[in-house]
């Protein structure tokens, strides 16, 4: 085998392995990228001004929610445009979905768009979640210009900005634009403008800024290296292989149960304290939940780069993931009572698979392809509330009276659902981890070999 020109294992090209002013700009530019991608999650803070405004019932308004959060969540193209054409690439789209759809939202709140609102909204925010996706997958490949050994915390800091952008653009509303009492009132066309020129202005800057060293050569020597010494191939990297791989749908099923119950909580939680007789605790509970999620996104990272030595990363994502069915559990035990810790649990475990998974994607399948496979696994998160979603409304029509569902019954059957999908998934993770175990220690070996040989060459 040719050693002359062998490409370093860490999945660095040399440029990268240099952190320069470059790369220092770059990662600041994808922290504003995350900072903007995630202003569909402040929803919930003008959700009654477009229901006013609009004319439209909160179930519609429900339904607006759920398009954008679709759109958000549907990264495979997002991913593959990443990987074949660059980060700028996909920054210029995310500038031109992101700010037009916001845009569409404020033509339609103006009167200068007809047509149904619930219909054109729900579109419009279609358009704007997969703007907000193709603005987070570039901010979120910086994590690749911090060496290997801070990965985690690199894209620990990513992540919680993704996770505090929901909060920074909901107070922005509430202090700048929602003052009025009267939603009717509130400035809402003003947001939309902002939302679009915020997204507009940062993608822009970051077609001059972001810069990402190639991986495109990442992987053959290693797999050349790897075959020749144990005669076992390496986990598959094109994308289309990965998706043949049962390590890649334990991987997918596991991440769409686990998003799929705390999503539904996520979104619930309001409801949920008015039902248990809490008063108005859903915004602090809603808080609670992704200021949990945030600080656990950042936390996640940071040790799992300071105990990688002694704790394996699918294992610190598998003892995470157990935070799940201890939450459900004691809501399942004692309900409204358990309000308040299940919801830093749900949202510890919540926001540590946010950090965790997308470093499990490169560390399994490596780096040349991984906006693609982080894109089809983001994918998950969409579909697993739809699993919870009639099981719930069946729920609750069997408990509710009127309108609104009142009291413990109305949640508890749904709490014993999500326990055993959360449980389902930190059993799927339990079993990559089994089948991972001696992949993983065969490589080490390999690549140890490897670095040695290159270095007598």
């Amino acid at each position: 085998m040719d050693l002359i020109d062998a490409e370093p294992l860490d999945g660095l090209d040399p440029a990268a392995k240099a952190f320069g002013w470059r790369h220092a700009v770059s990662f600041c530019g994808g922290v504003l990228a995350m900072l903007v991608s995630g202003t569909l999650y402040a929803y919930g803070a003008f959700a009654k001004a477009i229901e006013s405004q609009l004319g439209i019932s909160a179930i519609d308004s429900g339904y607006v929610q759920k398009f954008g959060n679709i759109g958000l969540c549907m990264a495979v193209t997002v991913g593959a445009t990443v990987d074949r054409f660059g980060l700028r690439a996909s920054a210029f789209v995310g500038a031109v979905l992101g700010g037009g759809g916001f845009l569409l939202m404020w033509a339609h709140v103006e009167g200068y768009i007809g047509g149904k609102g619930v219909v054109a909204m729900s579109t419009f925010y279609f358009i704007a979640g997969q703007g907000c996706q193709f603005t987070y997958m570039p901010g979120l490949m910086n994590y690749k210009n911090i060496s290997p050994k801070y990965h985690g915390v690199s894209l620990g800091i990513l992540d919680m900005s993704f996770g505090l952008s929901s909060v920074i653009f909901s107070q922005i509303y509430a202090q700048s634009f929602g003052l009025d009492p009267d939603p009717l009132k509130e400035n809402l066309s003003g947001f939309l403008l902002f939302l679009a020129g915020s997204m507009i202005v940062v993608n822009m800057i970051n077609l001059i800024i972001l810069y990402v060293p190639s991986h495109r050569r990442e992987v053959p020597r290693v797999q050349e290296a790897f075959a020749a010494d144990v005669g076992t191939p390496t986990l598959p990297t094109s994308p289309s292989a990965v998706l043949r791989s049962c390590e890649f749908w334990l991987l997918f099923v596991f991440f769409m149960l686990n998003q799929g119950a705390t999503i539904w909580f996520i979104g619930a939680v309001s409801d949920m304290s008015t039902a248990f007789g809490l008063g108005h605790s859903g915004a602090t509970l809603t808080t609670i939940i992704t200021a949990t999620g945030a600080v656990c996104r950042i936390s996640a990272g940071v040790l799992s780069d300071l105990l990688n030595r002694f704790v394996s990363r699918i294992a610190f994502l598998l003892g995470l993931s157990l935070l799940l069915p201890v939450g459900f559990a004691l809501l399942v035990a004692q309900g409204g009572a358990a309000l308040t810790m299940g919801s830093v649990l749900i949202g510890a475990g919540f926001g540590s698979a946010w950090c965790l998974v997308p470093l499990m994607v490169s560390d399994t399948f490596g780096l040349q392809n991984f906006s693609t496979i982080w894109g089809i696994v983001i994918m998950g998160s969409a579909i697993g509330p739809f699993i919870l979603q009639p099981i719930d409304s069946a729920v609750q029509a069997a408990h509710s009276t009127s309108k609104h569902c009142l009291g413990e019954p109305c949640y508890q059957n749904t709490y014993l659902v999500c326990l055993a999908m959360s449980v389902l998934a930190s059993g799927l993770l339990l079993l990559l981890a089994c089948r991972l175990r001696d992949l993983i220690k065969r490589r080490e070996l390999v690549q140890a070999n490897y670095r040695g040989r290159a270095r007598d060459f």
